[in-house]
């Protein structure tokens, strides 16, 4: 993990819930993958719904292994989005140190 303490997996306001990603959320998940980039979207449209899956379990993983990530947006429970910090942001930083 990296020189920062892991980021916060559930933060809850009085209007929004920022939190793990859901089995649930898949359709949620895909249309934005759809959306996007319009370069890609012909390509991710192929992808199976199971591979979508694997890439949401891996958004999960990706906290517990690096302590950043990418976590739903919800109002009222409902999905709204995502917000978070990805790997790139420790390969840069990595690279800004040298």
């Amino acid at each position: 993990m990296g020189e920062w303490a892991p980021m916060a997996s559930d933060l809850q306001t009085e209007r929004l819930r920022l939190g793990p990603w859901r089995e649930a959320d898949l359709d949620d998940y895909e249309a934005l993958v759809h959306e996007r980039d319009p370069r890609t979207a012909a390509a991710s449209r192929d992808r199976s719904r199971e591979a979508l899956l694997t890439s949401l379990v891996g958004q999960q993983a990706s906290i517990v292994e690096t302590g950043i990530g990418l976590l739903t947006v919800r109002m009222a429970d409902a999905f709204t989005g995502y917000c978070g910090l990805v790997k790139a942001l420790i390969a840069r930083r990595a690279r800004d140190r040298v």
